[in-house]
């Protein structure tokens, strides 16, 4: 599990990658950080194959703690990890098209 972020004028990217399960999932959470001063969050998955409820849980935390903000996006989600968050719900939550 790899989590790179980068952070320009407000604007957050975080590039994950590697399976989002019980182990690596809160590690995702703990490297993303404190989201204070930043105004976009961007979640790039496409390098996440597949997503454990802890991963979705991870995400729905990001989320939360991001606020109401909208500009919150994920992008570049994999067709296995896409099909788990409809499955699941998760997509009408976080707005997913």
């Amino acid at each position: 599990m790899e989590v790179l972020k980068k952070n320009e004028n407000g604007k957050m990217l975080v590039q994950i990658s590697g399976e989002m399960d019980a182990v690596t999932a809160p590690k995702v959470e703990e490297a993303i950080g404190s989201l204070e001063g930043v105004s976009e969050l961007v979640l790039d998955l496409a390098q996440v194959p597949y997503l454990s409820s802890a991963g979705i849980r991870a995400i729905l935390t990001t989320r939360m703690r991001f606020g109401k903000n909208d500009k919150f996006s994920i992008v570049n989600i994999q067709p296995m990890v896409k099909e788990i968050l409809d499955m699941t719900g998760t997509s009408k939550i976080l707005g997913l098209k």
